[in-house]
């Protein structure tokens, strides 16, 4: 070797691993004399092979925009997996160059705090960008909305009760990152810690959800005019007038939708509910089975007359 600085020989080390096809992960003891090249506990070979041992994947950072759950999720994903290599080079910069920048962002992001909270977004996020992603797409119904957002929701209260993958990993990593000479600062207890961080960031989100959605229900509602629902073997759509008037269709999401729009009728709300059990038995034996309303072709032309007949004798 030319040269026996610390860098020099550690990457001579790892070479020789990766040559032989051994795994530094599974490397089980360090031996060496007292020198500080080998041994410094801030650059010495014994430090540096610890910080290679975390494994850290090449990835680059991603930038969180205040609009887009997506990027968040991706950032704090990043952020978590290449905690270990940010905080080493923030150190660094702080050190060598006295970068103000450095010295603030190492400040925050060596708390314990901000690492423990890390893990809870990773664990919350990827739930959230989902919804997102469902909301875009481009046959999204507005009647799937109370659907998807009541599942995401439920997700959102599990997380309550279970803690996530990345929140059990939590305290394993920060060991890791401990015997490789990442020390954080300022440890708080696990139970303040869950109670006013971690439940109170997912109850937030949950309030928030229910808050910009407050007419999921009526959006929901809106289901009885498509006749899907057919597959359904516990609900089997009716084969006769009789029969639709006898299951009152759709009468409970009705309820929702007068509710909402009626309070300019003339009608009563006793007259309004009759008017929609004939409307909706008789609609719903002329329609195509698993078809809606506003879905029929033109070839069932016989179907629309019949509709707007019996709409214009009611």
């Amino acid at each position: 070797m030319r040269s026996v600085t610390a860098d020099a020989i550690t990457a001579k080390l790892v070479s020789f691993l990766e040559v032989n096809d051994l795994e530094l992960q599974k490397v089980a003891g360090f031996g060496s004399d007292g020198a500080s090249v080998m041994v410094g506990c801030r650059n010495g070979v014994a430090t540096q092979l610890k910080r290679e041992s975390l494994a850290d994947p090449i990835l680059k950072p991603k930038r969180a925009l205040t609009t887009r759950w997506l990027s968040h999720d991706q950032a704090c994903s990043t952020m978590r997996q290449k905690m270990s290599s940010v905080l080493i080079s923030l150190e660094r910069q702080a050190a060598e160059k006295q970068d103000p920048k450095a010295i603030g962002l190492l400040k925050l992001a060596s708390q314990w705090k901000f690492v423990a909270t890390l893990h809870t977004m990773c664990d919350i996020l990827p739930k959230l960008s989902e919804l997102s992603r469902r909301f875009q797409k481009k046959d999204l119904a507005y009647t799937d909305i109370q659907e998807k957002l009541v599942d995401t929701i439920e997700q959102l209260e599990t997380a309550l009760l279970v803690p996530g993958k990345f929140t059990r990993q939590r305290d394993g990593v920060i060991d890791r990152m401990s015997a490789a000479g990442i020390n954080l600062k300022n440890p708080v207890d696990r139970d303040g810690f869950k109670l006013n961080v971690h439940d109170a960031f997912i109850n937030a989100i949950i309030t928030n959800l229910k808050e910009r959605f407050p007419q999921a229900e009526l959006l929901d509602s809106f289901r009885i005019f498509h006749t899907g629902r057919s597959n359904d073997a516990e609900a089997p759509l009716p084969r006769s007038l009789q029969e639709a008037e006898e299951i009152s269709y759709g009468e409970t999401e009705f309820e929702v939708i007068l509710k909402h729009y009626g309070a300019g009728l003339s009608l009563s709300r006793e007259e309004t509910l009759m008017e929609w059990v004939s409307l909706s038995a008789a609609t719903l034996c002329s329609i195509p089975r698993g078809m809606g309303i506003c879905q029929m072709p033109s070839r069932s032309l016989g179907n629309q007359k019949f509709i707007q007949t019996y709409l214009k004798w009611q």
